[in-house]
């Protein structure tokens, strides 16, 4: 009786890790090309503003905030949030939205 995985067999040992190291997300993005671009990599001080038009079919945007804080804009008024160093967004629908540093100074709103 093998207790300890030192007394299993090394071809069992693999498929054992093997299969722990693998999520289902992981697995998932292995049966789905993916492909991306870095558009920005930005370091802004207040006041500042970036308007992001919608995406074309097929495309999904995303933001990662390294450091610092963004709020999140919907133009089309839906619900605005903040968003902090760690944070990660998708649109995958490709939804027109501003990022900006909160004060809103010196933007004019359309």
């Amino acid at each position: 009786m093998a207790d300890d995985i030192s007394d299993m067999p090394v071809r069992l040992i693999e498929e054992v890790e093997m299969e722990n190291t693998q999520d289902w997300l992981s697995r998932l993005l292995e049966m789905i090309p993916v492909s991306g671009t870095l558009d920005y990599r930005c370091f802004l001080g207040a006041p500042w503003r970036i308007d992001f038009p919608a995406s074309e079919l097929g495309e999904i945007p995303y933001h990662v905030i390294l450091g610092g804080s963004a709020v999140l804009e919907d133009p089309e008024g839906g619900s605005s949030g903040k968003l902090i160093a760690g944070d990660i967004l998708l649109f995958p629908h490709g939804s027109a939205h501003a990022l900006h540093d909160g004060s809103d100074a010196g933007f004019p709103r359309e």
